[in-house]
């Protein structure tokens, strides 16, 4: 039986990571989950809990040192809710179509003081900006949302969390038609590609 897809592993197929460490790109990932975990958690009146996290030396490929690298990013956050305010309609939201067998984890929706709809907001701990990611990722998102019943804004906030706890760049993107049909075409294309990988089985 088949099992809905992540959002993720389809926007995977445009990124290569061969060149990156597999022990990098999991601690990255870790810490990411861990920043998300933290600000949920925050938000129901909980204290963030910080894992260390192993550096890698270049040279040796040993580890050279441990830190608590999520606690920047999550005090980052803190100053963004300091400034805005937040208040969320969810958190960390898993939403799921039947039709394109895709699911995806939304990271807030947010409901603005002067409009009515929620807007969709992500939390990035990247070190530089994807535009062309994150917009077909938010629309994405905005397609599972209203699939689900959930009207939401035709703009998304991004917020490029700093490591050293410094102010959230908040990066805008607004919704494309085009980037939106590109999104439902490449659903379409990853189920096909897997079901004719499956009949050369």
């Amino acid at each position: 039986m088949s099992t809905h897809v992540r959002v993720s592993e389809i926007l995977a197929q445009f990124k290569d990571f061969s060149a990156i460490d597999p022990r990098v790109l999991n601690t990255k990932a870790n810490i990411g989950t861990e920043v998300h975990h933290n600000i949920h958690m925050h938000s129901k009146g909980m204290s963030p809990v910080f894992d260390s996290f192993p550096n890698y030396c270049r040279f040796t490929n040993e580890i050279s040192s441990w830190e608590d690298r999520g606690e920047g990013y999550f005090r980052s956050y803190l100053q963004y809710e300091a400034n805005e305010a937040p208040i969320y309609q969810c958190l960390e939201q898993r939403f799921y179509c039947d039709d394109l067998m895709i699911t995806g984890q939304i990271d807030g929706l947010q409901i603005p003081k002067t409009a009515e709809l929620p807007i969709i907001v992500d939390f990035k701990c990247s070190y530089s900006v994807d535009l062309e990611m994150w917009s077909m990722q938010a629309h994405y998102y905005k397609y599972l949302a209203e699939r689900n019943g959930i009207k939401v804004q035709d703009r998304f906030l991004f917020l490029q969390l700093k490591k050293d706890a410094t102010k959230p760049k908040i990066v805008e993107i607004k919704f494309d038609e085009k980037v939106m049909q590109r999104c439902i075409d490449e659903a379409i294309l990853f189920w096909e590609r897997r079901n004719d990988a499956k009949e050369k089985e």
